[in-house]
């Protein structure tokens, strides 16, 4: 039994063909409407969301405020988000509020400079969320930004660390027994 060679061409699929290219015109118009449609609606959803924790919790834990009583993770469990999510929404309102420092740029250079010198001031408001915030960026634009500017290394650079060099935790009172106490609790034996 002979086989059959296959076709030295491929099949082209058929391409609706109309005047001056108006269906592809008009499926670029549906596509952009729809990504509209949907950004819109991720929008309303995060206002939504950060409405209910400013009502629940209040402002970011951060600012120094006091909590409405609920947890973070409580609120955002019930809202069907992360707590980083809600946390970075609280702190996308905080940036709205006036209450922490926006960081901008003429230009995404100029921008990048600028937060790599937040950045570099290692505080509270330092950390990649917070810089995310305020400069109305992706975490992902500003560490590969400032990787292409020279700026940051992955991996090898870590803001907390940085953080916690700079102010070292306070060193706990230690309690010393007076003399001629006993001691209240047994002392420990083997690898207890």
């Amino acid at each position: 039994m002979a086989r059959t060679r296959p076709s030295a061409t491929k099949p082209q699929a058929s391409k609706p063909t109309t005047d001056n290219g108006k269906a592809d015109a008009d499926a670029t118009k549906k596509a952009k409407a729809d990504t509209e449609a949907k950004r819109q609606q991720r929008e309303n959803q995060e206002a939504s969301h950060t409405q209910a924790l400013l009502k629940r919790v209040g402002k970011h834990p951060a600012l120094g405020t006091e909590n409405k009583g609920e947890s973070l993770s409580a609120v955002a469990s019930d809202l069907s988000i992360t707590a980083g999510k809600a946390a970075f929404l609280l702190m996308i309102q905080a940036v709205k509020d006036g209450d922490v420092p926006a960081i901008t740029g003429k230009d995404d250079e100029t921008l990048l400079k600028n937060i790599n010198t937040a950045r570099l001031k290692v505080d509270r408001f330092s950390s990649w969320g917070w810089l995310a915030a305020r400069a109305s960026k992706s975490e992902g634009f500003i560490k590969v930004g400032l990787e292409k500017l020279g700026l940051f290394t992955p991996k090898a650079e870590n803001i907390a660390s940085k953080r916690a060099e700079l102010n070292p935790p306070k060193p706990k009172a230690t309690k010393t027994a007076k003399p001629g106490t006993k001691r209240t609790r047994p002392k420990a034996k083997g690898n207890a």
